[in-house]
């Protein structure tokens, strides 16, 4: 039987070992080369072409040094600081507004409730001063009627007290409304 070893090339060998046809194969599959020769992509062979392999002098190798990973920290927290400045402002600005659009409605709101008392009673002096009731405690008016008996100029004024003394300062948002009216006989 010596034509055995040549008989057996497709299959094992004497002792369950593959031939060398068989060994070439198998050696290519593991290295993800097809049978025309090509290289054929596995997941494997991606990750480490991509960059998600061993460090140690790879080249090509793709990610962050920490010194990469702190200098973009750096830069973030340094765009931050003028972002959240700006945020403050806008929040500032807003609560100003909502002061004010609260100052002219409070403002309307007195000067109508003046009127209807002096339309009741024109001979009585309007003025007055005084808090508006809660939730708007911290806003605060003047009514002030110059007392005219034919034509009556009425002033009043409304304005959000920010340090509650009582008395409207320069840096306070405050509005003025005035009227006039005259007696009706």
């Amino acid at each position: 039987m010596g034509n055995d070893r040549g008989g057996k090339a497709a299959g094992r060998c004497e002792g369950g070992r593959r031939s060398g046809v068989h060994l070439r194969a198998a050696r290519k599959l593991q290295l993800g080369i097809s049978a025309q020769g090509e290289r054929r992509g596995s997941a494997l062979s991606h990750l480490r072409r991509s960059g998600h392999g061993k460090r140690g002098g790879e080249e090509g190798v793709k990610g962050f040094t920490l010194i990469e990973l702190l200098a973009s920290a750096v830069i973030v927290a340094i765009a931050l600081i003028p972002i959240s400045r700006a945020v403050l402002g806008l929040m500032e600005s807003e609560a100003i507004s909502e002061r004010m659009t609260k100052v002219a409605m409070l403002a309307r709101a007195k000067m109508e409730e003046v009127k209807r008392i002096a339309a009741a009673d024109f001979g009585l002096d309007l003025s007055s001063s005084g808090s508006f009731p809660p939730p708007n405690g911290s806003y605060r008016y003047t009514v002030r009627d110059d007392g005219d008996p034919v034509m009556k100029t009425i002033s009043v004024t409304v304005w959000f007290d920010e340090d509650g003394d009582g008395r409207l300062d320069d840096e306070e948002i405050s509005l003025e409304l005035i009227t006039r009216f005259t007696r009706r006989d």
